[in-house]
């Protein structure tokens, strides 16, 4: 991006800010009339200016430039532009493990949760699993799905680590589809731990999350019974498992994920909100506040010199009034110079008649 130069005259109106002189440091700033520094955002901007000011950068102490808004505008869009073609770009790279359904088994009970993990990868996959941090992965089960075992979804002992844990593994794998697991026990109890589970991941879709209910040993009317009460999650579906065979268990799995597609979840306001979705939205942010500075300045030039402009003309006014004053006090006394001519002008006649007479009274 070529920069054009500016340069801070009496006579130039362009509004600017001011910038670290150091090419390490692109901090942004706006002179306050107090003439401190208020610091705006980071963002990287070519210097070709030759006229520091008399600010320097709390930063790099070097005296800070001045550079126009446009510039600001201009490498905001730049930066925008950047975000957009690299997200484009790992889009295209992620494209192929997308295809893969990548679907996480959930708990607060560790138990069953990594039984029928280990049960999946026992009977349907040829090659190991992979193990990640406290992460484990099932290798590719039928060309089209791997399975996460993640540590207990358990928030109450150490939550800030689990938080930084399960965010930080979201913002590195793809997950599309979730399995909560839970233990047979007395309904209130039941819809205490989902509800433990489900108010950390609140806003996800709900078609894309299964309730699975382990140990449950009762009769059909009982589980449709259940099915009711845990309607009110809305789960795609609700499975119950209790002796079932390891084929029994694979097959309700793999038809629970019958038509589900390589949709990556999306966490923005859950606590597992990625930083690059963060730092995407401060950027849009910043966009929006620079352009707002932008179009204020403008405004409060366009004020400056519509107040300049009144203060004209009221001047013009004044020196107007001045003029006629002064204007009507020249013709007073260019009345008066006649007057007095024309007086002049009778007495030398006057003058003159008496020295006639008085030479003729002589001779």
């Amino acid at each position: 991006m070529n920069s054009k130069k500016f340069v801070r005259t009496s006579q130039c109106y362009n509004p600017s800010f001011n910038i670290g002189s150091n090419y390490d440091c692109i901090w942004l700033y706006d002179s306050k009339p107090q003439f401190e520094l208020e610091k705006l955002s980071q963002i990287q901007i070519l210097l070709n200016n030759n006229s520091p000011s008399l600010n320097y950068c709390p930063i790099c102490q070097n005296k800070t430039f001045y550079v126009i808004y446009r510039q600001v505008v201009d490498a905001a869009y730049e930066e925008v532009q950047f975000r957009i073609i690299d997200q484009i770009s790992q889009t295209y790279q992620q494209q192929d493990s997308n295809e893969i359904l990548q679907i996480m088994f959930l708990s607060n009970e560790e138990e069953e949760k990594k039984k029928v993990f280990y049960l999946i990868q026992e009977n349907c996959s040829t090659e190991n699993s992979r193990q990640r941090s406290n992460f484990e992965q099932t290798s590719i089960i039928n060309n089209k799905y791997r399975f996460h075992n993640p540590p207990l979804f358990d928030f109450e002992k150490d939550s800030e680590n689990t938080i930084t844990t399960f965010r930080d593994y979201f913002s590195n794998n793809s997950i599309h589809f979730f399995f909560i697991f839970i233990k047979f026990e007395r309904t209130d109890i039941m819809i205490q731990r989902i509800t433990k589970i489900i108010k950390k991941i609140y806003h996800l879709e709900r078609n894309r999350i299964a309730l699975i209910v382990n140990q449950c040993e009762c009769e059909q009317y009982q589980k449709l019974e259940l099915q009711k009460r845990f309607s009110y999650f809305g789960f795609k579906t609700i499975e119950f498992f209790s002796n079932d065979s390891p084929q029994d268990i694979c097959n309700a799995l793999f038809k629970t994920l019958e038509n589900v597609d390589a949709q990556r979840f999306d966490f923005s306001n859950t606590i597992f909100e990625q930083e690059n979705e963060i730092a995407d939205q401060q950027q849009q942010q910043m966009k929006e506040n620079l352009i707002n500075v932008s179009k204020q300045i403008e405004a409060d030039q366009i004020q400056k010199f519509k107040t300049q402009m009144a203060q004209d003309k009221e001047q013009q006014e004044i020196l107007n009034r001045e003029i006629r004053d002064l204007e009507e006090t020249l013709y007073k006394k260019r009345e008066q110079q006649r007057d007095i001519s024309y007086k002049i002008r009778q007495d030398q006649q006057e003058l003159y008649d008496w020295e006639r007479q008085y030479r003729k009274f002589k001779y």
